[in-house]
């Protein structure tokens, strides 16, 4: 059990279980929040490629299926955080770098986040990244995760 601020939740979508919204998490609500922000930005299907750097990543897994899902040509880079370079060629070039706070979203952005995972994010590939865990494979899952051995969306079941 947990308790939080009622303003906290938002309404579990038509058509997403609870199962589903677990495994979304809170990286594939940011990849949600990323892909309303680049739209914000000016961003439409047909403008080119998408880069997503971290594809292989809990928020990089998710965007490029909204993105394709949407009609984007996007495209994944699986590498680390570090990218040692300036940014003035960003600059220079008018790209814009926004950053994604998902913990500090007013209501109405999460409602509408949550509305558009789903309805934009695939769920028979969200389903394929599926692994369910109990309770008990836990400490071995920590393990596991820490050694980079875990790949796709834990959903543990706390009841079963």
């Amino acid at each position: 059990k947990a308790r939080v601020k009622a303003d906290w939740l938002v309404p579990l979508p038509d058509g997403l279980t609870t199962r589903q919204a677990m495994a979304v998490g809170t990286a594939g609500f940011t990849a949600m929040l990323a892909v309303m922000a680049l739209e914000d930005h000016g961003l439409a299907p047909g403008s080119g490629e998408v880069l997503v750097t971290g594809a292989a990543g809990g928020v990089g897994s998710v965007a490029p299926a909204i993105l394709a899902n949407l009609g984007y040509d996007a495209v994944g880079l699986a590498g680390g955080p570090g990218r040692p370079a300036t940014v003035i060629p960003f600059l220079l070039r008018g790209v814009n770098l926004l950053g994604i706070d998902s913990v500090m979203q007013p209501y109405e952005n999460r409602v509408r986040a949550w509305e558009r995972i789903g309805h934009d994010l695939p769920m028979d590939k969200l389903e394929a990244m599926i692994r369910p865990a109990t309770l008990a494979e836990l400490p071995q899952l920590g393990a596991d995760i820490l050694k980079g051995q875990v790949k796709g969306r834990v959903v543990v079941d706390v009841v079963g």
